[in-house]
C-alpha cells in the first residue's frame, strides 16, 4: 500500500490504515513516524485509563467524585488557569461541602441540586445541628455501607460502546482560513470561543485526538464556511450547502446521560443551534436549546458562585449559558412556546466585557482587565442580554396562559391590567435606549463595520420586541374600551425603521441572521397596512401607502439577498406570494392620502427640521414611556430626532443616501396618524386628546369622529380580516423562526 509523506487526518484513519493492509510502510520522514508514535502512545494511555476508571466504578473501588473530576479533565480545555471548580456559594447554598456530595444517589457529585432538593435539605440541617453541638467538620463516611450492587455501574448501565468517528476535516490551509472568517464574521455578535485558547488547541492537534473537541472545530468550519467564497466548502456547488459535509459528522445528542456535562457539549449546542437556525431543520433547534439548558443547569452553570475568580474554563461555560438562554427566549416568543428557565431561577454573572486577549494574567495587567480607554467588542452581548431579559418578561406577562401572581388579583379589569403591562414594557424598552452606550447608538455612517453590525442587531431586536409589546393589540378589539393607545402607529413605525436600518446594514456591511429575522416578521406589519389600504379598511397608521409598498418590495428584496439562508429564502418567498395574491404593490397611490379623519404636521415643518440641524437636548424627556399622561410631552413644535446623534429613531432624518437604491417612491413619511381608540385594548389612560409618540418622534392626534368608526365595521370587513389573519398568523409563524 503506497504511503505518503503527509501526516493523517486522525489518530483513528491511522489505525484503521495500518490495521487494514497486510503490509504497512512507516512513512519515510523520521519526524512524521515520531508523531505517529507519540499519538499511538497517547491513545493507548487514554484507552488504559479509560478502562481502569469504569472497572474500578463497576467494583466500587473508586469514589464518583474521582471518577467525575477525571473525566472533566478529559473532557474540558487544557489552559494555564486550573480546571474549573464545582458551584459553590455562601450559606445555605454552599455545595461545595465533601459531605453534601456524598449524599448524592448519582454517579456523580459535579451535578447540581438546588434548595429544594432533598439532598441539600438534609445537608443543611445535619451540618447546622452539627454546629449546635461542637466545631467538628460535617462528614460522611459511605464506605462501610455502601452496597456495590447498588453503588456500581452494572453492566447494562454502563455507556454503550460506540465507534470513535473518523472525522475528516478541512484541508489544513481551508481550516485556518474558516477558522479566522468564525472570529472575524461571527464570533463579535455570538461571543463563545476564547480565541487564544481554540486556536492553541488547534495547533497542538487537538481535534485529531480528542472526538468533542474535533467536532467543536467541526461546527465553526460549517459556521464559516457560509462566509467563505472558497469552492471547497460547498457540498452542492450551492450557497446553500456551505459547511454541509463538515456538519453532518457531528453527533448532537449523546446516546445516555450518564456522564456530567461538558464544556464541550454546551458549546457543541450553541454552535449547532447558529448553524441549523438558517437551514430547513429549523424546527429542532428549539428542542437543541432546550436540551442545552437542561445539562447546564445539571452542572450548575446558572448560578452565581460569589468568591470565585473568573477563570477561562468559567468563563466559557458562562458564556455558553447565555446564549443558549438568549436563544431560548427569542425562538420561545417567536414561536409561542414557554422558556426553558425563568429570569427568577438563575443567578450566574453575565460574561465578562473584556476581550479574549486580555482573559490571562500576564506581567503587565490582572486577568480579565480591560484596558482603560479601549471598548471592548464584548459589550454588544452584554445589552443584547439586556433586551432578552425584556423579552423573556414580554413573554411570561402578555402572552401567558395564566395571568402572573404580580398582575392577577390587582383588582384591576382585564383593559387596565394590559395597559399596565404595555406601560411596563414600554417603560423598560425606553430605559434600555437611553442608557445605551454611545458606541452602540445608532449611527448609519458609522465607518466601523462592526459597530455598525452590532448596533443594527440591538435597534432592530429592539423594535422586534416593541412589536411583540404592541401587536396583540392591533388584533384585539375591544369596543368597550374608552380609552386609546395606538398600538398599530407603534408597529408600523418600528416596522419602517427595521427596513431602514436593514437597508443601511445590507449595503455597508451585510444582513446578519438577527436582523433578518426581525425585517422578515416587520414585512408582516407593513403587508398588514397595505391590505387594509386595498380593502378599505380606515384608520391606516400612514399616508404614504407608496412609501409602505415600496419598503415591502426592499424587505422582499433583502430576504432573498441571503443565499446561504433556507429559511431567509422560504419566508421571502412567502410573503412574495401573499403579497402576489393580494395584489398589495399594485395601483398604489402616487399622492400623499388625505383625509378629513386624519391629522399630520405640515409638510414645511417635516422639510424644515430634516434639514436642520437637530437639537436632541431634553431628548430623555420627550421619550415616551406609556405610564405618562401624553400631553406632558405636547410642545407647540414636534421635532424630528436625529438617529444619528440620538438614542431614538425617526425615519424623518434618513436621507436618500441612507436608503438601498432601486426602489422607487419611498418619499416624505408623515409623522401623525389617525388612530381610533375602540380597535385596541388600550394600555394607558389619557385624560385629553392628544397622543405623543414620543419614541419614535411620531404624534397620534384623536379625532372625536373616529371614536366608534371600528365598532361600526360591518359583518363582511370583519370576515375579510378573519380571513387576512389566519393568512398572517401563517407568515408570523414561519418568519418566527431565530
Amino acid at each position: 500500500m503506497a504511503q505518503t509523506d503527509q501526516p493523517l487526518d486522525s489518530i483513528h484513519s491511522l489505525i484503521e490504515e495500518i490495521l487494514s493492509s497486510g503490509s504497512y510502510t512507516p512513512p519515510s520522514d523520521p519526524v512524521i513516524v515520531r508523531d505517529i508514535i507519540v499519538s499511538l502512545a497517547k491513545y493507548a494511555r487514554s484507552m488504559d485509563d479509560n478502562s481502569t476508571r469504569l472497572r474500578n466504578a463497576v467494583m466500587g473501588g473508586e469514589s464518583a467524585l474521582t471518577i467525575a473530576k477525571s473525566e472533566q479533565a478529559r473532557s474540558t480545555p487544557q489552559s494555564d488557569t486550573k480546571i474549573l471548580e464545582e458551584e459553590s456559594a455562601s450559606g445555605d447554598d454552599d455545595v461545595d461541602h465533601e459531605g453534601f456530595k456524598k449524599l448524592s444517589l448519582g454517579h456523580s457529585s459535579i451535578r447540581h441540586f438546588g434548595k429544594s432538593s432533598n439532598i441539600r435539605f438534609i445537608h443543611n440541617l445535619m451540618n447546622k445541628d452539627n454546629q449546635n453541638l461542637d466545631s467538628r467538620t460535617f462528614d460522611i463516611d459511605l464506605t462501610r455501607f455502601r452496597r456495590p450492587e447498588y453503588w456500581g455501574l452494572d453492566a447494562w448501565e454502563l455507556r454503550q460502546e460506540t465507534a470513535v468517528p473518523a472525522y475528516v476535516f478541512p484541508e489544513i490551509d481551508l481550516l485556518w482560513d474558516l477558522v479566522r472568517i468564525y472570529f472575524t464574521e461571527v464570533a463579535p455578535y455570538f461571543p463563545l470561543l476564547h480565541r487564544p485558547t481554540f486556536e492553541t488547541a488547534i495547533v497542538s492537534g487537538r481535534h485529531l485526538l480528542d472526538p468533542d473537541f474535533g467536532a467543536i472545530v467541526l461546527a465553526v468550519c460549517s459556521i464559516a464556511a457560509r462566509d467563505s467564497n472558497d469552492p471547497r466548502v460547498f457540498k452542492h456547488d450551492t450557497k446553500i450547502t456551505a459547511g454541509w459535509q463538515w456538519f453532518r459528522q457531528i453527533r448532537l445528542v449523546r446516546p445516555h446521560f450518564v456522564e456530567p456535562t461538558s464544556l464541550h457539549e454546551l458549546q457543541l449546542c450553541c454552535l449547532a443551534y447558529v448553524y441549523l437556525r438558517s437551514t430547513n431543520m429549523i424546527d429542532s433547534v428549539w428542542l437543541l436549546i432546550g436540551i442545552g439548558l437542561r445539562l447546564a443547569v445539571d452542572r450548575g452553570i446558572h448560578r452565581l458562585k460569589p468568591g470565585k475568580a473568573r477563570t477561562v474554563e468559567n468563563e466559557l461555560y458562562i458564556r455558553a449559558f447565555w446564549i443558549l438562554r438568549n436563544a431560548d427566549t427569542m425562538q420561545g416568543m417567536t414561536m409561542g412556546r414557554p422558556a426553558a428557565i425563568n429570569s427568577e431561577d438563575f443567578d450566574t454573572d453575565r460574561p465578562a466585557e473584556c476581550d479574549d486577549e486580555y482573559w490571562e494574567k500576564t506581567e503587565h495587567s490582572e486577568a480579565f482587565t480591560q484596558p482603560d480607554g479601549k471598548i471592548s467588542v464584548l459589550g454588544f452581548f452584554g445589552q443584547y442580554s439586556k433586551l432578552t431579559d425584556i423579552a423573556a418578561s414580554v413573554q411570561r406577562s402578555i402572552y401567558c396562559v395564566h395571568e402572573v401572581p404580580g398582575y392577577k388579583d390587582d383588582g384591576l379589569s382585564s383593559s387596565e391590567r394590559n395597559r399596565k403591562k404595555v406601560m411596563q414594557h414600554d417603560s423598560a424598552l425606553n430605559d434600555w435606549l437611553t442608557s445605551l452606550p454611545e458606541h452602540l447608538r445608532w449611527d448609519p455612517h458609522q465607518p466601523d463595520k462592526i459597530r455598525l453590525s452590532q448596533s443594527a442587531i440591538l435597534y432592530t431586536t429592539y423594535y422586534w420586541i416593541q412589536l411583540q409589546v404592541h401587536k396583540n393589540f392591533v388584533i384585539r378589539q375591544d369596543p368597550s374600551n374608552q380609552h386609546l393607545f395606538p398600538s398599530f402607529a407603534i408597529c408600523a413605525n418600528a416596522a419602517r425603521s427595521t427596513v431602514r436600518i436593514s437597508q443601511v446594514s445590507h449595503r455597508k456591511s451585510k444582513i446578519y441572521h438577527e436582523i433578518l429575522v426581525n425585517l422578515a416578521h416587520c414585512a408582516s406589519i407593513l403587508n398588514l397596512i397595505l391590505w387594509r389600504h386595498k380593502r378599505g379598511i380606515t384608520p391606516t397608521p400612514y399616508t404614504d401607502i407608496k412609501a409602505v409598498g415600496s419598503d415591502v418590495a426592499s424587505a422582499i428584496e433583502m430576504l432573498k439577498a441571503d443565499l446561504n439562508s433556507q429559511t431567509a429564502g422560504r419566508v421571502a418567498d412567502k410573503v412574495q406570494a401573499f403579497v402576489s395574491a393580494e395584489g398589495l404593490l399594485s395601483d398604489l397611490p402616487t399622492e400623499v392620502i388625505s383625509t378629513s379623519k386624519r391629522t399630520w404636521i405640515d409638510d414645511d415643518s417635516v422639510e424644515s427640521n430634516s434639514g436642520s440641524q437637530t437639537n436632541t437636548s431634553g431628548l430623555e424627556d420627550r421619550i415616551l414611556a406609556g405610564s405618562q399622561r401624553a400631553s406632558s410631552y405636547m410642545g407647540s413644535q414636534e421635532s424630528i430626532v436625529d438617529p444619528g446623534q440620538a438614542s431614538v429613531l425617526s425615519i424623518h432624518n434618513l436621507q436618500p443616501s441612507d436608503s438601498m437604491g432601486g426602489y422607487d417612491g419611498v418619499q416624505t413619511l408623515h409623522s401623525s396618524f389617525m388612530i381610533n381608540e375602540a380597535s385596541f385594548t388600550s394600555p394607558v389612560t389619557l385624560e385629553d386628546n392628544t397622543a405623543n409618540l414620543g419614541v419614535f418622534g411620531a404624534t397620534a392626534q384623536i379625532s372625536s369622529a373616529n371614536e366608534t368608526y371600528m365598532s361600526s365595521i360591518d359583518d363582511r370587513i370583519q370576515h375579510d380580516w378573519d380571513d387576512f389573519m389566519k393568512d398572517v398568523d401563517e407568515v408570523l409563524l414561519a418568519i418566527g423562526f431565530r
